[in-house]
């Protein structure tokens, strides 16, 4: 059983985490999530479900940034210097959940080849990265909708 969509955005949020050892910066993690859901889409994959929006710094989400302080707020992650990583408790989440749907969550390893794009590039280099590789600059005006939320019905996973 797929948990419900708020759920679901913070599994994957807490993998994520998990698989990156540590996330430099809230801009450097929107952008990778924003990746990972686009990517996911494309492949039509069980990902994040958020809405962005062409923002100053490139693809952002406010619902993201409200589950990133949640999940700090209960004590699930850290956030030192801007520096994000999973503490104990989000690893026992992580290390609860069914191994299925860690595997249909991460299907073909596919967060790990993000996080290995994207994740250590400069800040400046990666958000040009994002623009380029998604046509940021070219397609969308500033505070356009780049992915909406998709309702269950629209949500296509293989």
């Amino acid at each position: 059983m797929i948990p419900k969509r708020n759920v679901l955005n913070k599994l994957i949020l807490l993998l994520l985490i998990k698989l990156s050892d540590k996330v430099n910066g809230a801009t450097r993690l929107q952008k990778l999530v924003f990746s990972v859901q686009s990517e996911g889409r494309k492949n039509k994959y069980l990902t994040f479900n958020y809405k962005f929006v062409r923002w100053h710094y490139g693809p952002y989400c406010k619902e993201l940034t409200d589950d990133i302080d949640f999940l700090f707020k209960s004590g699930l992650i850290t956030n030192e210097d801007n520096c994000f990583e999973l503490k104990e408790k989000g690893l026992n989440i992580i290390q609860d959940i069914d191994l299925d749907i860690l595997e249909i969550i991460n299907k073909e390893g596919y967060l790990q080849e993000i996080l290995n794009r994207y994740n250590n590039l400069d800040i400046v280099v990666l958000l040009g990265r994002i623009y380029d590789d998604y046509n940021i600059e070219k397609d969308y005006e500033m505070g356009d909708v780049i992915l909406p939320v998709l309702s269950f019905y629209e949500c296509e996973y293989e």
